[in-house]
Parts: structure tokens; C-alpha cells; sequence
């Protein structure tokens, strides 16, 4: 799953948005597949949190 994360983020490197939506249930491992791919990655995790997620998402 980690090599699948990996390409996709490289597929969208040349986008003007970078973002990336990563969805799924409570404790499916969404935030440990996140820290695999900045550790992979050298960058870091920032958790932006449900309610801005919200708001964001109402803004597309």
C-alpha cells in the first residue's frame, strides 16, 4: 500500500494542487500509512484536523 501512496504523490508532484484526501475508517491504519510515507519521503505529518477538513471540503 506504501509503493501505491508513494506513486500517486509522485503522479501529482507536477499538479498546481498538491493536495491529497486520504479517507477511511476510525483505526484502518490511515495515520500510520502517513508516517510511513513522510518517513519515506523525508517530510513531515501535519494533522490539519476534522473541522478544517470539513471546511475544506465545502470550499470545492
Amino acid at each position: 500500500m506504501i509503493e501505491k501512496l508513494d506513486n500517486l504523490v509522485e503522479d501529482i508532484s507536477g499538479l498546481n494542487s498538491k493536495l491529497l484526501l486520504l479517507i477511511g475508517p476510525p483505526r484502518s491504519g490511515k495515520s500510520n500509512l502517513l508516517g510511513q510515507l513522510a518517513k519515506r519521503r523525508q517530510a513531515r505529518v501535519l494533522s490539519i484536523g476534522a473541522a478544517l477538513g470539513r471546511e475544506l471540503l465545502r470550499s470545492c
